[in-house]
């Protein structure tokens, strides 16, 4: 049984993160996303990363804004969970910017697609 609070849904966006604590930098990396809820994102990493510690995440949105302009989302929040090649963040703030971020080093496909 699934005992989080809030839906999921399966969003795949390729995603900067930034891991610190207090003032410090511990990580940084790209990434994917798996799936996201309005408190909490599950994504695709290269490392494991460090429970508990803060995390800034820019996501590239994969729909537009009236159909033409592209659009950034940046989450703040703490990671909860974390494996090999996945984390997991609690959302604590969201804003949508205008306009797309290159992300730097999103070159190997993370996304595990399943065949049908």
């Amino acid at each position: 049984m699934d005992r989080r609070a809030k839906t999921r849904y399966p969003i795949e966006c390729d995603l900067e993160y930034r891991v610190f604590r207090g003032r410090a930098d511990i990580a940084n990396g790209t990434g994917q996303t798996i799936n996201m809820s309005s408190e909490g994102l599950l994504f695709y990493t290269r490392e494991s990363l460090t429970r508990g510690s803060g995390i800034e995440l820019t996501l590239n949105w994969p729909v537009t804004l009236d159909d033409r302009i592209p659009l950034t989302l940046r989450l703040k929040g703490n990671i909860v969970w974390s494996e090999r090649d996945r984390a997991a963040a609690q959302i604590q703030s969201h804003e949508f910017r205008l306009g797309r971020r290159k992300l730097a080093n999103v070159d190997l496909p993370l996304v595990r697609k399943t065949s049908a």
